[in-house]
């Protein structure tokens, strides 16, 4: 989903699980990219 308003895209992710027609959808937005953890050691 595209939204025009930024305010309107945060506000759909307030809750990042919300049931809709019963059932279970993901919210999230692509531009905060994917959450990594960062590897505990330095790679070389």
């Amino acid at each position: 989903v595209t939204f025009r308003e930024p305010e309107a895209a945060m506000r759909a992710c307030v809750d990042p699980t919300p049931v809709i027609d019963g059932r279970r959808a993901n919210c999230n937005l692509a531009s905060l990219g994917v959450q990594r953890t960062r590897p505990s050691t330095p790679q070389h």
